[in-house]
């Protein structure tokens, strides 16, 4: 916009175009051409609500033969299996200590009811046997079960 006087002159030609829009949208016009059209009033019958018709023909069994009726059967009965045997919660009380090595054989230090063992991997002790020793774990079978030891803190 280089002068004032060309912003008034286009502020003037906007707000002109906007009012013959919005006259010619909310003006009652005589012609008919603008306005809302009216809607013509239709004569209703009086018809009962909630009343459904099916007295057309069935279109899937036009031109076809029909369908022989299924004789009904009785309920079938799926014996259910049995529910699985609940497994005891045992509270396994271990505590990884650490690990050592002496003369080239690997042992790990692991408190196991209250009593400290030097364990090698394949031992048993009380009923727990040690499957793998790792940096910060242990891995214990005990009676199938799968028990993973974390390095105490």
């Amino acid at each position: 916009m280089r002068s004032k006087a060309t912003t008034y002159l286009l502020l003037l030609t906007v707000a002109t175009v906007w009012g013959l829009i919005a006259w010619k949208l909310f003006s009652p016009s005589a012609s008919g051409v603008a306005g809302p059209a009216a809607v013509p009033s239709v004569a209703t019958k009086d018809v009962a609500e909630d009343t459904l018709s099916l007295n057309y023909r069935d279109p899937f069994l036009s031109g076809g033969r029909a369908l022989k009726p299924v004789p009904p059967s009785g309920p079938v009965m799926h014996p259910l299996p049995p529910p699985p045997a609940a497994k005891k919660s045992v509270k396994h009380n271990i505590r990884y200590i650490g690990r050592i090595r002496r003369q080239g054989v690997e042992y790990s230090l692991a408190e196991i009811n209250g009593d400290l063992h030097t364990v090698r991997p394949g031992e048993q002790i009380d009923n727990y046997r040690l499957d793998n020793i790792f940096a910060d774990s242990l891995h214990f079978s005990f009676d199938g079960e799968r028990i993973i030891v974390k390095l105490a803190k």
